[in-house]
């Protein structure tokens, strides 16, 4: 019996990496009878089949799960946000922030295209309203190898999922800290602004003593809460002073004597973290509306 870690699923078969080994497997029947799909990051137990096949006979506990995309057994969440061309909005970082929050996981947020001069403005922004939160910010430019060693340090020895939007630079990192991989490198259409090729599968690569996952991401998908009030734990500056307010299950929208507005007021808390808070909220409660 052999253990190892699904890296890839692709049409019922799962490739399952073992040190120096390669399986392709198939899965017991008894899993799909029980309910169970097997999941890119699963710790399994393999019979070998053949040089390059086998099958999963067990699946580990998991220490975690995302639905969306779908990974297991994940230590953190390496973001990823363009500085300019284009410029990720505050409204996105905060929203894929969240995500990060709701799935319980560490984020680190990686500013590409540092070196360009429309950056540096939005670069010190973003320092100073995240580092203050206890988000690790890092400034890379993939193309001149700038940042990259710290990136490479943050992620030694962790499950990692890469994520962010199309031509953000995603690709173009992934290419640089995995240069025999076949990570697409993609490229930015001048007329969308948008990037011409995406990843359409979770794949990991092993890396520096852990894993690095390639995903297409959070940013595809919405953050929708069935309480509301959890959206504001969502965001730990405005959790922490919620605390204070003197109504039980404040949203802190319009409420007489809110002590986060009055936080926004006195600037302890970003005005643009509080208005992103309001707008998620806004959605949620639209989500609902339409739903009943």
């Amino acid at each position: 019996m052999i253990k190892g870690r699904i890296i890839k699923a692709i049409a019922g078969f799962y490739y399952v990496h073992s040190e120096d080994l390669l399986l392709t497997c198939k899965a017991r029947g008894v899993f799909k009878k029980k309910g169970i799909s097997p999941l890119v990051g699963d710790i399994v137990s393999v019979s070998r089949q053949g040089m390059q096949e086998g099958i999963i006979e067990a699946i580990d506990p998991r220490k975690n799960e995302i639905i969306r995309p779908k990974i297991a057994n994940i230590d953190q969440v390496a973001l990823v946000f363009s500085l300019a061309s284009p410029q990720t909005s505050l409204f996105q970082i905060d929203k894929m922030l969240a995500m990060t929050k709701w799935n319980q996981l560490p984020a680190i947020m990686l500013l590409t295209k540092i070196d360009l001069m429309t950056a540096q403005t939005y670069y010190h922004h973003l320092l100073s309203v995240y580092q203050p939160l206890g988000y690790k910010v890092l400034g890379i430019d993939s193309l001149h190898d700038q940042g990259i060693k710290d990136v490479k340090k943050e992620l030694m020895d962790h499950q990692t999922v890469l994520s962010g939007e199309s031509g953000v630079g995603k690709s173009t990192l992934l290419k640089k800290l995995l240069p025999n991989s076949d990570a697409i490198a993609g490229s930015v259409s001048e007329a969308t602004q948008r990037g011409k090729h995406t990843t359409t599968f979770v794949q990991l690569y092993p890396f520096e003593g852990g894993y690095l996952a390639d995903t297409p991401g959070f940013s595809q998908f919405d953050l929708y809460l069935e309480d509301l009030t959890t959206m504001q734990k969502l965001f730990v500056e405005i959790y922490d002073v919620g605390q204070s307010c003197l109504y039980r299950g404040c949203l802190h929208e319009m409420e007489d004597g809110c002590q986060v507005r009055q936080a926004v007021e006195q600037k302890a808390i970003a005005s643009t973290r509080y208005e992103n808070y309001l707008q998620l909220l806004q959605e949620n409660k639209e989500w609902k509306a339409r739903r009943y």
